[in-house]
C-alpha cells in the first residue's frame, strides 16, 4: 500500500491497506495510511473516521492527531482543531 500511496495511487493504496486490515484490524498504523489516502482522494469524512480509528487505537499517535487536526483546520471546525493541536503539545513537551 506505501509503495502505491508514494506513487500518488491513492485508490490502489487503499485496497492494499484496507487487504491488511483484513488480518490485523487493531493496526493504528494501517488505519492512519487509508486516512492518507483518502486524503489524496478528496474524501475527508472517510479520512476523518480513520484517523480517529487510529487514536482510538493508540492514543498517542502523534501523525494521526496531527492530520486529523489539519483537516478540522481546513475543515473551519477550529475548536476540534485547536483541541487536538493541544493533544499534541502535551504529547511532545520540549
Amino acid at each position: 500500500g506505501l509503495v502505491y500511496l508514494k506513487k500518488k495511487n491513492p485508490e490502489e493504496a487503499a485496497k492494499y491497506f484496507q487487504k491488511a486490515l483484513d488480518s490485523n484490524a487493531n493496526e493504528p498504523e494501517i488505519y492512519r495510511y487509508i486516512g492518507e489516502a483518502f486524503i489524496s482522494m478528496g474524501r475527508s469524512d472517510m479520512a476523518i473516521t480513520a484517523f480517529k480509528k487510529a487514536i482510538t487505537l493508540k492514543p498517542t499517535d502523534v501523525d494521526s492527531l496531527f492530520a486529523l487536526s489539519e483537516l478540522h483546520y481546513k475543515r473551519g471546525e477550529l475548536v476540534d482543531a485547536e483541541t487536538l493541536f493541544r493533544r499534541i503539545i502535551r504529547l511532545t513537551p520540549g
